[in-house]
């Protein structure tokens, strides 16, 4: 009896500890909560960066966020295809802090003044409908169009207010998502030009594993290769192979491929669609690593080169023949080759490189200090909103946001081969299966153009998904490729 005195005490001293515990977390609830315990339903870790000139990521601070439905706060933007890891997070940009969700349940929010799109993730049978006029759309989609056609159609791209795609003329510019830096470009060349294409090697190195797309690439190949000796490591015209632990596309820009890059004086950098700006790893790639970039892709692809004689673009040829006797006297004419590598000694003196890269706000990966284009373009959507918002406050009309054709800036498909004197006809030069591949890419580019154009005439008139999907499934009746 008596020893249960002892923690008969004990049991006492810890209610009153733990009452005392008790009123000190309430009241520190009151002071963190002081409109109600219901206004802090969820707590992330917030990834709270400033969109500014200096740039730099931030701290990571605690974010209390209010429940789904809430009428006050920041506006809210919400992820219709959602393409980031944070479900729900309360960013600070310049002009003011906005909440990104995944959550479609505040689609009717007061609140949610814009929706955000990746745009291979659409449906378009799937959209915040009925649209409201004070709500921006957004599109992210450094993609070609080949992941979904109907962009490429003024009347497909014309649906949204805001882009982040890879055209110049894109709200936010993504044209260099795949060059981390200028300095990258200068990189002293590793293998000297009498050792270059030796040892075995052929005198163009591809490498390209999405066989037959909508630039019609193989077929080009297909016919350069019975003038000059190409090494193809990928699946497509494979003739050669990589090493094992190399194969996977993923290590397609690691330092070994870099290093074997750079033992061939020509590397062929063809995109899988043509469109003005659109430019991968496959051009920025040779340029890093000493080797020349043949280029069939973006028309205007000179503009983005280091100088006005850095690559060699395929449709300045008549035709690869021809392309291979320039490529053969460039092999046998050592200055005349180099000078196309002078930009390593002289500098970069494109004037739009130049320029884009100095307000380029983002960065390629974390090695540096910055933020990612996602991030990036997110906050541009966020100060669009609170510049739209300001400017209505005053009692002022802003001006509308559409996006036109230049936001994207795609050709239609076409032949990448052409009539050579010997042969009248492109279909001449080709197997059966490219032009069935190429047909059938003609075919989904005039489809999508015709199903824009029902997007657009269904969500003028306020249309719903219902009446959408069916003028979707009626656009393409009749649609012929010759």
């Amino acid at each position: 009896m008596w020893r249960s005195r002892p923690c008969l005490a004990r049991s006492v001293i810890c209610l009153l500890l733990l009452g005392l515990l008790t009123f000190l977390l309430n009241l520190l609830g009151s002071e963190l909560l002081s409109v109600g315990p219901r206004d802090v339903q969820i707590t992330v870790m917030g990834d709270d960066f400033i969109d500014s000139p200096g740039g730099g990521p931030h701290r990571k601070q605690p974010v209390y966020l209010p429940p789904e439905g809430e009428k006050s706060g920041p506006p809210i933007v919400v992820w219709w295809t959602p393409f980031t890891g944070d479900r729900r997070v309360e960013r600070k940009c310049t002009d003011g802090a906005c909440l990104f969700t995944h959550s479609r349940t505040e689609q009717n929010n007061s609140r949610t003044k814009a929706f955000m799109y990746y745009g291979t993730d659409i449906d378009w049978r799937d959209l915040p409908l009925p649209r409201r006029r004070d709500q921006f759309w957004a599109l992210l989609h450094e993609e070609s169009p080949k992941n979904n056609w109907i962009l490429a159609s003024e009347d497909g791209i014309s649906l949204f207010n805001l882009t982040a795609t890879c055209s110049r003329y894109s709200d936010y510019p993504l044209t260099t998502q795949f060059l981390h830096k200028l300095a990258w470009l200068e990189t002293p060349v590793e293998v000297e030009t009498s050792r270059k294409s030796s040892e075995g090697l052929g005198l163009v190195m591809y490498l390209q594993s999405d066989c037959n797309p909508p630039s019609d690439r193989d077929s080009y190949v297909q016919e350069l290769m019975k003038y000059v000796t190409i090494d193809s490591y990928g699946k497509c015209l494979h003739n050669k192979d990589l090493p094992g632990h190399l194969v996977d596309p993923l290590t397609f820009s690691s330092k070994e491929i870099l290093s074997l890059v750079s033992k061939y004086k020509f590397t062929l950098a063809f995109e899988n669609a043509r469109c003005h700006d659109y430019i991968t790893e496959k051009f920025w790639r040779p340029l890093y690593a000493g080797s020349v970039p043949i280029v069939l892709g973006s028309p205007s692809i000179k503009d983005w080169a280091p100088t006005n004689h850095s690559v060699i673009v395929a449709d300045d040829f008549s035709s690869p023949k021809a392309l291979a006797e320039y490529l053969h006297y460039l092999d046998e004419n050592d200055k005349e080759y180099e000078k196309y590598l002078e930009y390593k000694r002289t500098g970069i003196t494109s004037p739009l490189l130049l320029g884009h890269m100095h307000v380029r706000k983002w960065v390629v990966d974390y090695i540096e200090e910055g933020i990612n284009f996602i991030d990036g373009f997110e906050c541009h959507v966020c100060d669009q909103i609170h510049r739209r918002l300001r400017l209505q406050s005053e009692g002022l009309d802003p001006l509308p946001l559409i996006a036109s054709g230049a936001h994207y800036n795609c050709l239609h498909p076409r032949p990448a081969l052409k009539g050579d004197g010997e042969h009248s006809d492109w279909m001449e030069l080709v197997s059966e299966g490219a032009r069935d591949e190429l047909s059938y890419w003609r075919y989904v580019a005039r489809c999508s153009a015709r199903k824009g154009r029902a997007l657009r005439d269904s969500l003028a008139g306020g249309g719903t998904n219902d009446s959408v999907a069916l003028a979707l499934y009626d656009a393409c009746h009749g649609v012929v490729v010759e």
